[in-house]
């Protein structure tokens, strides 16, 4: 199912995750992981338009720089993309806190790579819901 959100809440979305990854890489702050954690949990449980931060943009920074322009999304999708960045954080959460802490911080950096490419505009999440969901069937 398609749903219109704000263009600008879902961008505002998607580079806030991407900038609290990074923060969380640079300053080593191992509670920034956390707290993506809960937004995306939230944003995968709510759907897409009552995602927290899609939320706070529209009662903030919405009012003082109104804009009409939405973006059509697959719900579903962004659900499954935003559910799948969830697991990547409970990953990174035992790597930094339990299982090598080293290791961690590089599986860090490489998934705010990827989360940075997201907000760009490629989501990989997204991208794997179509591979796995939304694929056309060659019939034999």
């Amino acid at each position: 199912m398609t749903v219109n959100v704000s263009k600008n809440g879902f961008r505002f979305c998607r580079w806030t995750i991407a900038a609290i990854l990074w923060l969380s890489f640079f300053l080593r702050i191992k509670w920034f992981l956390f707290l993506n954690l809960i937004i995306l949990l939230a944003g995968a449980v709510l759907k897409v338009r009552r995602s927290p931060l899609v939320v706070i943009y529209g009662k903030t920074l919405g009012k003082w720089f109104p804009s009409s322009r939405s973006e059509e999304l697959d719900e579903e999708g962004i659900a499954f993309a935003q559910g799948l960045g969830a697991l990547i954080h409970i990953i990174l959460i035992l790597f930094v806190y339990a299982i090598d802490e080293r290791i961690g911080w590089r599986i860090v950096f490489v998934i705010a790579v990827v989360k940075t490419a997201g907000a760009l505009g490629y989501c990989t999440g997204l991208q794997i819901y179509k591979f796995l969901f939304q694929r056309k069937r060659i019939s034999p």
